[in-house]
C-alpha cells in the first residue's frame, strides 16, 4: 500500500517481503525518488528514532537496511483504520476502545520526550492477528517536546490536512506540542463515528482557516448515538487553544473508561464529571495574547482595510520585550481566509551597516516558498516575474542571488545613469519585483522587525512603497522601539514625511502587563480558577510585576527562572502547583532583564552555552553549516546542543532541516535558525570573550573567502562583515580587504544603499597598498572615484572636495579628469546649485579644448544653433543616416 509522506511530499511504499528472518514489512521510498537524498535521510532518522521503542500499540523497527534505503518492520496482518471504516461498521464502545489504544500508544512517546505529529486513519493500524491497534509512519514525529511551525506554504504542512491541529498550520502563533496530538485524536474520533472530516470542504484555505477559526458541527448531529459525554470529550479535544483541551493522557483515558462504563450500563451518564482527572504536571507558560484584545483588533483592521486598497504602513511599536511580534503573528489568521502571503525579515543589532537586510530576508522567504514547488509551478512564477518586472529584473538578482534558481542568470544591463535616476529605477523594480506576491484578493503582508536599527536605504525604500497611490494590496509592517527612535531618527523622519505626502499610517503603541494581566497569566499557567479571592496568588503576581514592571518577556523569563530554580513546584501529594513565597520575596532577582537572561544562560552546559554564544556572534539569524565551521563538536554532540537551545526558547528552527543533522552520514544537511528574541542574542554577545570573537569572526570570514574563490554563490556583505570585525585584531592581506570591500560598495552602490556604499568604499580605500596609484592605477581611481561619489551622496561635502582635489592631481588623463568633474556636477545639479554645476561642467569641457562661458547669452547659442539647423536644412534624411561613423574620441565622450 502507498502512504502520503507530507514531510517531503513523496509516496512512501509500505510492502511485505521475505528475508532471512522471515517475512518482514519494509518502509521504502518509491522508486519516483530514489535519487532524492533527503527521503533516504528521512527514513534513517525515523528507524533511529524508534528503534527501541517497544509497546503493544506501537509497530516494531527491525532494522535499517542502508543499501536499499528500507526499514524493516515486524510482520502483521494489518489494516488501516481508514480502511476499516470503509469496510466495517465499528460500535461507539469499539471505537472508544481504540482511542484508549492510541492515547496508550502516543502517551508512551510522550514520555520518551517525542511528540507524534501524525495520527490519522492511515496512520492507525490494526492488527488483525492480535486484534490490537498500532501506530506507524514516525517521520513527522519531533525529538523536541515544542517546536514552532514555520511553514508558510499549505501544500507542505506535515500530516493529514484534514486531522492536523491549529499550531501545526503554522498560523495559530502558538509552539506544537503533546496536545497538538491530542486535537488530531479528536479529529480521528470525529472521523470514526460520523465518517466525516471535521469539516467538509474541497479548498486547502478553507479547511485551514476552520481548523483556526471554525466550531465543527456537533458530532451528535451527524450521529444521534453519540451520548452527550461522549460529545464533551471529543469537544474539549478538538479546543483551539491548547491550554483548553485536555492536559494529560491520564484525564483522556479515565474519561474513555467512563464512557466504555456506561455504554456497558455499569455507570449513569448523569455520574459522569469531564475532566475530573486530568491534571497537567508539566511546566508550561500559555502562548496566548494577554491584555491585547484592542491592539490585535487594530491589527486586523489595518489587514482588512489593505484588501484592493492602496499600500498602508502599520506601525507597531513599544519596548524591548514588550510583544510587538506575537502580536504580528495573529495577523496570519486572516491571511489563510484571504490565501494571502505573509513574509518577515528582522534587522540585527550587531549588523546595521548591511543594506536592505531585513527586505532581503523576507523576499528571500517568499523564493524559498517557490523553490518547494514542482517544475511546472516554478515555470509559471519564472514567467510572472520576468513579465511584471521586466528587463531590468537583474536588478534584484543582485541583491536577491537566489532568485536566479527561479528564474535563471540573468544579463546585466549598464546604463549609463545618475544616482537619482538609478535609485528611481531600483526602488521601481523592487516595487515590481514585491507586485508578484500580491492582488486584490490575495494581499501580502511584509513584517519588518527592529527598524530602530536599519540603515536608511530601507527606510527610503519604505516611504517610496507607502507613498505610491496607485500600488495596492500591501501591508507593510514595521516593528520598533519607541525608546530608541527619537524625533530626529531617520525613521521617524521617514515616517512624518509619509504623513505629509499623504500616505496610509496606522500605528499601535504597546504598553506593559497590568497586575490583572500577570494575574490570568499566572493562573492560566499553574492552572488556578481566575479568582482574586486568592490571595496567595495575589501576592506572587505582585512580586513579580514588581521585578518586571510588566514587560511579557521579562515576566515569562521571570516565572520559567523561578520554576527551574524549584520556587515552583508541582506538588504530588496535593496533585496542583505550589510555591515558596517567602523565598521568592527573599531571593536576589535582578530587576534588570539582560541580567536574569545572562543568569539562566550561565546554567547551560558547556557545549550548549558555547554554541549559543558563537551562534549571537554570526547574527540573529543564520545556518548550521557556518555553525559547524566554528565548532568542533561531533555530530551527535552538536545535534545535542542545538535541540536544548531549542528546547529553551533559545533558537527557533526556520525549517525541519535541524531533525536530520545525526543522520546525515556525509551528505550535509543545512538548516536555518534564528534567535527567539534580540535579548537573548544580546544576552550570549555579552558573554563572549573578545579572544572568541575574534576566533569566529575569523572562521567564519575564512568561509565565505573560500566559496568566493571557488566562485561559489557567497554572500558579499556577511563576508565583508565578519572580515572588517578583524580590522586591527588580526593580520590581514590588505589587497583582499580592499577587495572584497570594494565588491560589497558596488553592490550597495548599485541598489542606492549610498551610506552602506560609502562605509564599504572607505576601507577599501584605507587598505589600499602604497604605491597603488602607481602599481594598480586602474583599480585604485575606481576606488577613490567611488568613494568621492558616495561622499556627495552622503552629503558629506567636506571629505568629498578634500577627495576631488586629490583626485585631480593624481588623475593620469583627461577622461579620468573629466569623471571627477562630472560627479561633482551631478552633486551640484542635484542639490540645486546650477551656477556651480556648470562652473565644474566648464571645465570639464575646457579639457576637452571647449570653451564654455560660465554665463551662457543668446550671443553664445545663436551661431551654433544657425549652424546646426543649416545642416540640417541641406541634407536629407537618407544623407544624414549614411554620414562616416565619427572617429574623434573625445567628440564621442558622454
Amino acid at each position: 500500500m502507498k502512504s502520503k509522506n507530507s514531510v517531503s511530499d513523496a509516496f512512501i511504499t509500505l510492502d511485505r517481503i521475505n528475508s532471512e528472518r522471515g517475512t518482514i514489512l519494509t518502509k521504502r521510498v518509491s522508486d519516483e525518488l530514489k535519487k532524492d537524498d533527503l527521503h533516504h535521510v528521512i527514513l534513517k532518522r525515523e528507524y533511529e528514532l524508534m528503534k527501541e521503542m517497544r509497546h503493544p500499540n506501537i509497530l516494531e523497527f527491525i532494522n535499517f537496511d542502508k543499501s536499499n534505503s528500507e526499514i524493516h518492520l515486524k510482520n502483521a496482518d494489518l489494516e488501516s483504520l481508514e480502511t476499516l471504516l470503509h469496510y466495517s461498521e465499528l460500535t461507539i464502545k469499539e471505537i472508544c476502545q481504540m482511542a484508549l489504544q492510541v492515547i496508550e500508544g502516543v502517551s508512551f512517546l510522550w514520555d520518551k520526550g517525542i511528540v507524534y505529529n501524525n495520527i490519522n486513519p492511515k496512520s492507525i493500524l490494526f492488527d488483525k492477528d492480535e486484534r490490537i491497534y498500532k501506530l506507524i509512519h514516525f517521520q513527522n514525529s519531533s525529538k523536541l517536546t515544542k517546536t514552532q511551525e514555520t511553514e508558510n506554504k499549505l501544500s507542505h504542512l506535515e500530516g493529514d490536512i484534514n486531522f492536523i491541529s491549529p499550531e501545526q498550520t503554522g498560523r495559530m502563533n502558538r509552539s506544537i506540542d503533546y496536545r497538538s496530538d491530542i486535537y488530531s485524536l479528536g479529529a480521528v474520533l470525529y472521523f470514526a463515528l460520523t465518517g466525516k472530516s471535521l469539516f467538509m470542504s474541497k479548498d486547502i484555505h478553507e479547511i485551514i482557516h476552520s481548523h483556526i477559526a471554525k466550531e465543527p458541527i456537533p458530532v451528535e448531529a451527524h450521529n444521534p448515538k453519540v451520548s452527550k459525554s461522549l460529545s464533551q470529550i471529543i469537544h474539549k479535544m478538538l479546543n483551539k487553544n491548547a491550554e483548553d483541551r485536555y492536559q494529560s493522557a491520564y484525564g483522556i483515558k479515565k474519561d474513555l473508561q467512563a464512557i466504555i462504563q456506561i455504554l456497558e450500563k455499569k455507570a449513569q451518564e448523569s455520574e459522569f464529571e469531564l475532566a475530573k482527572h486530568d491534571k497537567a504536571s508539566a511546566f508550561e507558560i500559555p502562548e496566548k495574547l494577554y491584555g491585547r484584545e484592542n491592539e490585535k483588533r487594530k491589527v486586523l483592521y489595518s489587514y482588512e482595510d489593505v484588501l484592493g486598497k492602496r499600500n498602508r504602513l502599520l506601525l507597531v511599536n513599544g519596548y524591548s520585550g514588550i510583544g510587538k511580534t506575537a502580536l504580528i503573528n495573529e495577523v496570519k489568521k486572516p491571511i489563510t481566509k484571504y490565501n494571502g502571503h505573509f513574509t518577515f525579515g528582522k534587522f540585527d543589532q550587531l549588523k546595521k551597516s548591511i543594506p536592505f537586510s531585513g527586505f532581503i530576508q523576507a523576499l528571500t522567504s517568499l523564493i524559498n516558498d517557490i523553490l518547494t514547488e514542482d517544475e511546472q509551478t516554478i515555470k509559471a512564477w519564472k514567467d510572472k516575474i520576468l513579465n511584471e518586472v521586466g528587463k531590468d529584473v537583474h536588478i534584484i538578482t543582485d541583491i536577491l542571488p537566489i532568485l536566479e534558481k527561479v528564474i535563471g542568470k540573468q544579463q546585466r544591463r549598464l546604463e549609463n545613469l545618475n544616482s537619482t535616476e538609478m535609485q528611481n529605477l531600483f526602488n521601481k523594480t523592487l516595487r515590481d519585483f514585491i507586485n508578484v506576491f500580491k492582488s486584490p484578493k490575495s494581499p501580502l503582508v511584509l513584517f519588518l522587525d527592529d527598524l530602530q536599527w536599519a540603515d536608511n536605504s530601507t527606510i527610503n525604500l519604505i516611504k517610496f512603497l507607502v507613498t505610491d497611490s496607485k500600488n495596492q494590496n500591501l501591508l507593510l509592517i514595521a516593528g520598533y522601539r519607541s525608546n530608541e527612535v527619537g524625533i530626529n531618527h531617520p525613521f521617524q523622519v521617514c515616517i512624518d514625511e509619509v504623513r505629509n505626502l499623504g500616505g496610509q499610517i496606522d500605528e499601535v503603541s504597546l504598553d506593559n502587563l497590568n497586575p490583572n494581566n500577570i494575574f490570568e497569566l499566572l493562573s492560566d499557567t499553574l492552572k488556578f480558577k481566575n479568582d482574586h479571592a486568592n490571595s496567595e496568588l495575589v501576592e506572587l503576581t505582585e512580586v513579580i510585576h514588581k521585578k518586571t514592571k510588566g514587560n511579557p518577556f521579562f515576566t515569562k523569563n521571570l516565572i520559567k527562572s523561578l520554576y527551574s530554580k524549584g520556587l515552583i513546584y508541582y506538588n504530588e501529594s496535593v496533585r496542583q502547583w505550589s510555591w515558596m513565597q517567602t523565598k521568592i520575596e527573599q531571593t536576589q532577582i535582578s530587576n534588570n532583564l539582560l541580567d536574569l537572561l545572562i543568569s539562566n544562560l550561565k546554567e547551560l552546559n558547556d557545549n550548549e552555552l558555547t554554541l549559543i554564544k558563537y551562534a549571537s556572534i554570526i547574527g540573529a539569524s543564520f545556518d548550521s553549516i557556518i555553525l559547524t565551521k566554528i565548532l568542533n563538536y561531533s555530530p551527535s554532540d552538536f545535534e545535542s546542543a542545538l535541540y536544548k537551545c531549542i528546547e529553551n526558547d533559545l533558537l527557533i528552527p526556520l525549517d525541519k532541516n535541524y531533525r536530520y543533522l545525526g543522520s546525515a552520514d556525509e551528505n550535509v544537511i543545512k538548516c536555518h535558525l534564528k534567535f527567539s528574541h534580540d535579548k537573548i542574542q544580546q544576552a550570549a554577545y555579552e558573554l563572549c570573550t573578545e579572544e572568541e570573537k575574534i576566533e569566529a569572526h575569523d572562521k567564519i570570514a575564512q568561509y565565505y573567502l573560500d566559496r568566493f574563490f571557488n566562485d561559489e554563490e557567497t554572500d558579499i556583505f556577511e563576508l565583508s562583515f565578519h572580515m572588517n570585525k578583524l580590522i586591527g585584531k588580526k593580520e590581514l592581506d590588505n589587497r583582499i580587504v580592499s577587495e572584497i570591500n570594494y565588491k560589497a560598495g558596488a553592490k550597495a552602490h548599485e541598489a542606492s544603499a549610498y551610506f552602506a556604499a560609502r562605509d564599504h568604499y572607505e576601507i577599501a580605500y584605507q587598505f589600499l597598498p602604497e604605491d597603488a596609484w602607481d602599481d594598480y592605477y586602474d583599480y585604485t581611481l575606481r576606488v577613490a572615484t567611488a568613494l568621492s561619489e558616495c561622499y556627495y551622496l552622503c552629503a558629506d561635502t567636506e571629505k568629498a572636495e578634500e577627495l576631488y582635489n586629490y583626485l585631480l592631481t593624481v588623475t593620469k588623463t583627461k577622461d579620468d579628469k573629466a569623471r571627477i568633474y562630472e560627479i561633482q556636477m551631478n552633486y551640484y545639479t542635484n542639490q540645486g546649485r546650477a551656477d556651480d554645476a556648470i562652473r565644474v561642467g566648464s571645465k570639464a569641457l575646457k579639457l576637452y579644448g571647449i570653451r564654455f562661458p560660465e554665463r551662457a547669452t543668446m550671443l553664445h547659442v545663436a551661431p551654433k544653433l544657425i549652424r546646426v539647423k543649416t545642416m540640417f536644412a541641406l541634407r536629407s534624411n537618407e544623407k544624414i543616416l549614411n554620414n562616416r561613423e565619427l572617429t574623434n574620441k573625445d567628440a564621442m565622450r558622454p
